[in-house]
């Protein structure tokens, strides 16, 4: 399941690489012989993505390598490092987009071929948005974080070509000011997914940040199990895509080992299918505390 769940996600990556490149390369062709200035500079920052997706195809290729004496883990939080590395990339790309629109605040800039400019950036809208819901659905599916900040900044690359659509619009009115406020509202989106993917990014490396509801189902699975009379306590660790859990679990201070053993397996072959982002699960079989017997 692992290896085939970072070989998808490897190969979302890289269409979504290959779909960007054509989005940029129209949106720059159609800006230059144009003349439009925010669709070339669309297009850049469309090319910028590519640097960002192509980290995450980086990152999941590197997962897909196997445990080794000098990582007993495996190499799946090469995908975390790499969605940390593009969150500062999509927070620069923020940063470059609002500096653009704020020495554009106050210019109104002489259309020519609009329905070019127009054309290309409704077609890069529509591409840019298909690639979002691509890389969503693979991401959720995978449970990825480096796919899901690159559908985020698609859909952020939607948004913005839609803006360069609206602006090529107003510029037949002469509005001189709109287009840049609406390049400073996206240039501040941009900047909070970027923010937002790093804080998740550093809390994933830290070992923090697992989902409490996710720990609680764990918890309510493992009591499930016969012979489970109490959990004393339990810890949750991500890494890349995956989970790795540790529990000590309580059991009758009568039981043999053999009858111990089975109820480890039996409470971890539970986990591990009800939950398949679930690679691990270390479990320490402890006598129950009378106390703390669960009825």
């Amino acid at each position: 399941m692992k290896e085939a769940a970072l070989k998808k996600g490897e190969r979302v990556a890289l269409y979504g690489t290959i779909f960007t490149a054509v989005l940029a390369a129209i949106k720059y062709t159609a800006g230059e012989v144009s003349g439009n200035v925010s669709l070339k500079a669309d297009a850049i920052h469309t090319s910028a993505n590519l640097l960002t997706i192509a980290a995450a195809y980086f990152g999941l290729h590197i997962a897909k390598r196997g445990e080794n004496e000098r990582f007993p883990y495996g190499y799946y939080k090469a995908e975390t490092i790499t969605t940390l590395f593009i969150s500062f990339v999509i927070i620069a790309l923020g940063a470059d987009v609002g500096y653009e629109a704020y020495t554009h605040i106050g210019r109104s800039p002489a259309l020519q071929y609009g329905y070019l400019a127009m054309g290309a950036a409704l077609f890069a809208s529509i591409g840019a948005f298909l690639i979002y819901l691509y890389e969503l659905k693979a991401g959720k599916e995978l449970n990825s974080q480096s796919l899901l900040v690159n559908a985020r900044e698609s859909l952020a690359d939607t948004v913005s070509s839609l803006v360069v659509f609206a602006s090529v619009i107003l510029s037949y009115f002469q509005i001189p000011y709109l287009p840049a406020i609406i390049g400073l509202v996206i240039a501040a989106m941009v900047i909070g997914i970027g923010i937002s993917a790093a804080k998740n990014s550093i809390l994933v490396l830290m070992d923090s940040g697992i989902d409490p509801n996710l720990l609680r189902d764990i918890r309510e699975c493992i009591y499930g199990v016969r012979g489970v009379l109490d959990i004393r306590s339990m810890k949750l660790r991500r890494s890349g895509p995956f989970v790795i859990a540790e529990a000590a679990i309580g059991i009758s201070a009568d039981l043999r080992l053999d009858d111990a053993y089975l109820i480890a397996k039996s409470a971890e072959d539970a986990v591990k299918h009800e939950f398949p982002e679930v690679i691990a699960v270390h479990l320490q079989m402890v006598p129950a505390e009378i106390g703390r017997i669960r009825v």
